[in-house]
């Protein structure tokens, strides 16, 4: 998925949210690249997931 393609969403904003994810460690991310959830983000995902469900 493009985040920057989304509406009001401007590429450089969805670049530096992404490089802040990265140091937060919920990403990888290579410049130039796709980013991937690393293992803490997989498991944020999946409470977050659990917290939204009924």
């Amino acid at each position: 998925m493009d985040i920057a393609a989304l509406p009001n969403v401007l590429p450089s904003s969805a670049t530096k949210m992404i490089q802040r994810l990265d140091e937060m460690g919920f990403v990888v991310y290579e410049k130039y690249r796709e980013f991937i959830l690393s293992k803490k983000g997989r498991k944020q995902l999946k409470a977050w997931l659990k917290r939204i469900s009924y």
